[in-house]
């Protein structure tokens, strides 16, 4: 995504949002089925919207979620990534990407710059494994550590050698977490799954939750 695409992000309308350069670029929808949100035992007095990527291939792995409080504006929000997405070295290079952009989408500005040394590895598309087209004049980026930035932060939990990595930014609270289930159809639904660093050959996938803080 283009880093200098409009933002959204919390505090800021849906509308807005669905608008902005990350809905666009990602195609993401809205899938119809809002109330498997609140089946799982969410009852924050937020209007909860989920959404999916319009393409069959992606469909499947990615689904986003936001809370409108009820000022009409956005103030949580929560990205599901199947870890098989991340796992292979040939798609990888898209996960980073909507988890990146996401990032640098949702994040109020003092969190996009508490986080971007990690923000910036969970984008590194050059990671020693990934396969990635680039023209040839154009200027190759070095091997990166494909274990993330090797910390237990939030892009050793992308890469899936950490089970969790939770943040506070002033008002802003930020949370990776693995689930050792299938990418389930709520991602705010309350998993019954263990959080931990996932296998290889297990369904798991990558939950990260942004919220205002209240209080």
């Amino acid at each position: 995504m283009n880093d200098k695409a409009p933002r959204a992000g919390l505090g800021e309308t849906l509308a807005q949002a669905r608008t902005g350069g990350f809905f666009l670029w990602f195609h993401l929808t809205e899938v119809d089925d809002v109330a498997a949100i609140h089946a799982g035992g969410r009852d924050d007095g937020m209007a909860w919207h989920r959404f999916r990527p319009s393409g069959e291939r992606f469909r499947p792995l990615v689904e986003l979620a936001l809370g409108i409080d009820d000022q009409g504006r956005i103030a949580a929000s929560c990205l599901g990534v199947d870890r098989g997405f991340i796992g292979s070295p040939a798609s990888r290079p898209f996960a980073r990407d909507i988890v990146k952009s996401y990032l640098q989408w949702i994040l109020p500005a003092d969190a996009a710059a508490a986080l971007d040394t990690e923000t910036d590895a969970i984008g590194q598309f050059c990671d020693g494994e990934s396969v990635v087209i680039v023209r040839q004049s154009a200027v190759r980026p070095s091997l990166f550590d494909a274990r993330g930035a090797g910390d237990g932060g939030i892009a050793d939990v992308f890469m899936g050698q950490a089970a969790v990595a939770e943040r506070q930014v002033r008002r802003t609270r930020i949370a990776f977490e693995n689930l050792i289930e299938p990418l389930p159809q709520g991602v705010m639904s309350e998993p019954r799954a263990r959080r931990a660093v996932p296998k290889t050959d297990e369904d798991a996938w990558l939950r990260i939750t942004v919220a205002a803080a209240t209080g």
